[in-house]
């Protein structure tokens, strides 16, 4: 269902890496959410499987997914925290795949008011998944950039 003919507000679906740009995504996501009334933001992490060690079933893979999935509830707990700092009800979402893939897909499916990432600082160039979200999303995305320094 398009966006225009939706008569509810979607929630505003925030992608968080743990990284650097998680605190402006997140205080972005909460001010979008607030203006456009939606219901809550939905923070997304997802585990790339891509860089596992080997396969998810040896035993190499199993160790390296068990520790990629605790850090995922590390940052999805982080990100709840600091929404809620923010005043901004959440619900956390982990996924595992391709970021680019399931991140384009969660939205799909979330129809949300506008999905928020970080651009990495690449040069001035956005960084591998944004670019390939851009590429694969249909819906409204803001891309936050990083933070300037402070002296």
């Amino acid at each position: 269902m398009a966006a225009e003919a939706r008569d509810t507000i979607g929630p505003v679906v925030a992608c968080v890496s743990g990284g650097p740009s998680d605190e402006p995504v997140l205080v972005e996501a909460a001010r979008l959410a607030r203006a456009l009334g939606a219901p809550y933001v939905i923070p997304i992490h997802v585990v790339d499987t891509s860089i596992l060690p080997g396969p998810p079933d040896s035993l190499e893979g199993r160790v390296a997914l068990q520790s990629l999935r605790a850090r995922a509830l590390e940052v999805l707990e982080a990100a709840k925290s600091t929404l809620e700092g923010l005043g901004v009800d959440s619900i956390a979402v982990a996924r595992e795949g391709q970021p680019c893939r399931e991140i384009a897909d969660f939205a799909e499916k979330a129809e949300p008011s506008a999905l928020v990432l970080g651009a990495s600082d690449h040069g001035g160039q956005l960084g591998g998944t944004v670019s390939c979200v851009l590429g694969r999303y249909r819906g409204t995305m803001l891309v936050v950039k990083p933070r300037a320094a402070t002296i």
